[in-house]
C-alpha cells in the first residue's frame, strides 16, 4: 500500500448555497471568485433563469449567456475555452442538468478558471463532484475527466428546482439512495473512493444521512414537487440529492449499484430509463447479492425490503418490468454482466467476489415489481 492509499481523502465544493430565489443573490457568492460570469446552458434553460441571474449580478461584472446544444466532448470544450478566454469574463458557470454542468466543469478546468454550478434540477449528485463525463461528438461515452478540485460554488435555487418535472427529483432520490449502501460496501471491503483512498468517517456519515433523509422526507418532498412548491421536505431532499449524495458518493466510494446501472445503460433500448432510476434498481440488485453472498444476509434481506418499499412510494423501479426490460434476453443479460463486472469499474468495491452467474441471477430475481 502506498502512502497515498493510506490517506482518507474527502472532497467537497468550497461553498454550497441553497434556497428559493438563490439565483437573485448570485453576486453575493461569486464576487470573491472574480468579475464576469460565462454561463453555459441550453437556450431554453437560459430563458428560464435569465431574469434572476441578471438581477443577482449587479456590479459583479455582468454575465455572458452561452447557449450550448452540443455534446460534452473535447472538440466542443476546446471551442468554449477559446470563447471564454476571448470574453473578458473571469468565472465559468454551468446551469441546468448534468450535461451542461459537466461542460462547464471541463471548460473551467482547462481554462484554469473558477467553477460555479447552478443546478436547476435535483436529478443527480454530479454538481458537487470533481468529475466530468466526456463523450465523443456523436454522443458515445469517451472517458471520465478527473478534475484537480471540486467546484468553487454550487448554488441551488429551489424555486426553479420545484418547477421542474417531479420525476427528475425522484430520479435524484434514486441516485442518492445508492450512496449509503455503496459506501458501506466499500468500507467493509477495504475499497477505494473516487480519490483512490479509503472512505473516511465524514463521508460515511453523509452517506448514511442520505438514506435517513430519503426515508424521512422523500415521499413528502415528491408531493411538494408535484405541487411546484418548495417546502421543508423538498429543501431537505434537494440538499440530500445534490450535496450529501455528491460528497458521499465521491468520498465514500461506489460499488455494485452503479456497476449495474452502467450495465443497464449499455443496453441501447433501455436508455429511456434515467441514470437515477437505473441506480435505484442497481441498489436492489446489490442487496440481493449481499443476501446471497455476503456475511450479513439477514441485514441485507431487511434492507432490501425497506428499499423496495421506499422505491415504490416515490415511483422508482423495483423490477426489470419497471425498466421496460421484462423481455430482456440472455444475450442482453450477458452484456449487462460484462459491463458491470469490468475490472476497471466499481464491482471490485464489494466485500465478496461476484461472478457473471451471480449477477445475472440477482437481476433475474427482480423480474417482477413489488
Amino acid at each position: 500500500m502506498t502512502d497515498h492509499e493510506q490517506d482518507r481523502r474527502t472532497g467537497a465544493p468550497s461553498r454550497y448555497v441553497q434556497g428559493p430565489g438563490a439565483l437573485r443573490r448570485l453576486g453575493r457568492y461569486t464576487r470573491r471568485l472574480g468579475q464576469g460570469l460565462f454561463l453555459i446552458s441550453d437556450a431554453a434553460g437560459i430563458e428560464r433563469i435569465r431574469r434572476d441571474v441578471e438581477e443577482g449580478l449587479p456590479g459583479a461584472g455582468g454575465v455572458e449567456f452561452v447557449p450550448f446544444e452540443g455534446a460534452c466532448c473535447e472538440k466542443e470544450i476546446t471551442e468554449l475555452v477559446r470563447r471564454f478566454e476571448a470574453s473578458g469574463c473571469q468565472v465559468v458557470a454551468g446551469a441546468g442538468g448534468g450535461r451542461h454542468l459537466d461542460v462547464a466543469k471541463a471548460v473551467a478546468a482547462f481554462a484554469r478558471a473558477p467553477m460555479v454550478m447552478l443546478p436547476t434540477v435535483a436529478s443527480t449528485d454530479a454538481p458537487c463532484s470533481a468529475l466530468a463525463v466526456l463523450y465523443t461528438p456523436d454522443g458515445i461515452f469517451d472517458r471520465y475527466l478527473y478534475l484537480d478540485k471540486n467546484p468553487d460554488l454550487v448554488l441551488a435555487d429551489t424555486a426553479h428546482i420545484a418547477a421542474a418535472p417531479a420525476r427528475l427529483l425522484a430520479a435524484g432520490m434514486g441516485d442518492a439512495l445508492s450512496t449509503w449502501f455503496e459506501a458501506r460496501a466499500c468500507a467493509e471491503a477495504g475499497g477505494k473512493n473516487s480519490f483512490g483512498t479509503a472512505p473516511g468517517a465524514a463521508a460515511l456519515c453523509l452517506a448514511q444521512g442520505c438514506w435517513n433523509n430519503l426515508l424521512c422526507c422523500g415521499a413528502k418532498a415528491l408531493e411538494q414537487a408535484r405541487e411546484k412548491r418548495p417546502g421543508e421536505e423538498l429543501e431537505t431532499i434537494v440538499e440530500t440529492n445534490i450535496y450529501l449524495s455528491g460528497v458521499g458518493f465521491e468520498s465514500g466510494g461506489l460499488a455494485a449499484a452503479h456497476a449495474v446501472a452502467n450495465g443497464i445503460a449499455s443496453l441501447g433500448r433501455a436508455n429511456r430509463a434515467g441514470h437515477g432510476e437505473a441506480v435505484a434498481f442497481g441498489v436492489q440488485v446489490q442487496l440481493v447479492l449481499e443476501q446471497r453472498l455476503g456475511a450479513q444476509p439477514l441485514r441485507a434481506r431487511q434492507d432490501l425490503s425497506q428499499v423496495r418499499a421506499f422505491c415504490k412510494s416515490v415511483g422508482l423501479p423495483t423490477s426489470l418490468a419497471d425498466l421496460a426490460l421484462a423481455d430482456i434476453t440472455g444475450a442482453e443479460l450477458s452484456e449487462l454482466a460484462r459491463v458491470a463486472l469490468d475490472p476497471a469499474g466499481n464491482m471490485g468495491n464489494m466485500p465478496f467476489a461476484v461472478t457473471a452467474e451471480d449477477l445475472i441471477g440477482a437481476v433475474k430475481a427482480l423480474a417482477q415489481p413489488v
